[in-house]
């Protein structure tokens, strides 16, 4: 599995937590790629980065941006997942497989989600059973629970190929709004499996910069790998 992720030199310092983390509960063969500025110091292992030019493009032209990154790729399916999004618990690497085959064989499915909990994941319409997976489904403009079927940046896998094609140009903030709207009416659905894949937390927002938040989702073992990796002028908050 490649695992796609996209920073400016700005956020670099979400990548090591990330990568650590993702390496203690990911029990399987992947690789992270990170399109980005590649950082001045030490990283961990097992990170292959790939510039993606002038960093305003990121933030301004982020669908463009994520197009071309894309084709710089092989594979047919991949994960994309931003690096502010960071695994609290042992993630499902067989269920993963069995969704990529699933995306593998069904060409009208450009996205499966992977990451929640079953706290908070509805049932919606079920498509079908899949290698013992539940498969749902929900149209992007279905009120409360629409955005599950459209084109969110959380954890999930992708058809690259549909995406590159898919992608228009739009800001960072803007792409899940603007591509969601497009699926309403294109041939492409998104799903994902009643069942926890890959748990996560959502540590990072934009609008409090040098802080990480949720911490009370980590065991503690993982709570001091966080605190070791992050920089010191970083503050934490459960």
């Amino acid at each position: 599995m490649v695992v796609v992720t996209f920073l400016t030199k700005e956020y670099l310092w979400l990548l090591r937590p990330f990568t650590l983390l993702f390496r203690k509960h990911w029990q399987g063969d992947a690789r992270i790629v990170c399109f980005g500025d590649e950082p001045e110091g030490e990283m961990p292992p097992g990170v292959e980065f790939r510039h993606h030019g002038d960093p305003k493009d990121f933030f301004q032209n982020f669908g463009s941006v994520m197009a071309s990154a894309l084709r710089q790729l092989d594979e047919e399916i991949v994960m994309v997942t931003l690096a502010d999004m960071w695994p609290i618990g042992p993630v499902a690497v067989d269920k993963v497989s069995a969704l990529q085959r699933y995306l593998e064989a069904r060409p009208h499915v450009i996205r499966a989600s992977i990451g929640n909990d079953l706290e908070t994941l509805p049932r919606a319409k079920i498509v079908e059973m899949w290698e013992g997976l539940e498969i749902n489904t929900v149209a992007p403009s279905e009120p409360n629970i629409g955005f599950r079927g459209g084109a969110l940046l959380w954890p999930s896998l992708w058809n690259r190929e549909l995406l590159v094609d898919f992608a228009e140009d739009c800001t960072l903030w803007e792409f899940e709004v603007v591509h969601s709207r497009k699926m309403e009416s294109g041939p492409f659905m998104a799903v994902w499996a009643y069942d926890l894949i890959y748990p996560y937390a959502h540590v990072y927002f934009r609008q409090q910069p040098g802080r990480v938040r949720n911490l009370r989702h980590f065991e503690a073992e993982d709570r001091e790998l966080i605190t070791s990796a992050l920089p010191g002028d970083i503050e934490t908050f459960d």
